[in-house]
């Protein structure tokens, strides 16, 4: 018998709202997810690592994290983050 391949989701509250679903079909694979909301690209990265830390036998990385990127109100609603990091046109 095979060791579980561990996944490692990390994203957004979309992430956080299908975690539950995957965990009920994972199959073979063993699936873990960061505590929270990840928020943003901006954010993930400043917690990957730590995140990648807590999960040392991740073998994948699912990130699901872009729409928090795309936010036109972000400086409104998360001022400590600043402009958004993707530019949208109008």
């Amino acid at each position: 018998m095979t060791a579980s391949r561990t996944v490692l989701i990390v994203g957004d509250s979309i992430s956080m709202g299908y975690f539950p679903h995957v965990l009920a079909a994972r199959g073979d694979l063993s699936f873990v997810r960061h505590d929270g909301n990840g928020r943003d690209s901006a954010n993930v990265l400043a917690n990957l690592d730590a995140w990648l830390q807590r999960f040392p036998d991740a073998e994948t990385v699912h990130m699901n994290c872009g729409l928090h990127d795309l936010k036109r109100d972000r400086v409104l609603v998360q001022p400590e983050l600043g402009a958004s990091p993707v530019r949208l046109s109008n």
